[in-house]
């Protein structure tokens, strides 16, 4: 868990991993414990995955919060 005295917007770009498994509306599953970076937030945040090497694919899946993640 992200602490709440931490402001979201200094977070936009931070490195964090997930705590749990995350599915976006795709049906695109990010498993517990991969690191993930922060892209944007609002109500909560939005979180890219790294690109793949072999298909040059990467998943962004929005409405994350505070308890599905943590900081490295």
């Amino acid at each position: 868990m992200i602490p709440k005295s931490m402001k979201s917007k200094d977070m936009v770009g931070m490195e964090v991993r997930t705590t749990r498994a995350i599915r976006n509306g795709a049906g695109i599953v990010v498993p517990k414990g991969k690191v993930v970076m922060i892209d944007s937030f609002g109500r909560a945040f939005t979180i890219k995955t790294e690109e793949c090497p072999h298909c040059r694919l990467s998943a962004y899946i929005s409405g994350v919060t505070r308890d599905d993640v943590e900081l490295i």
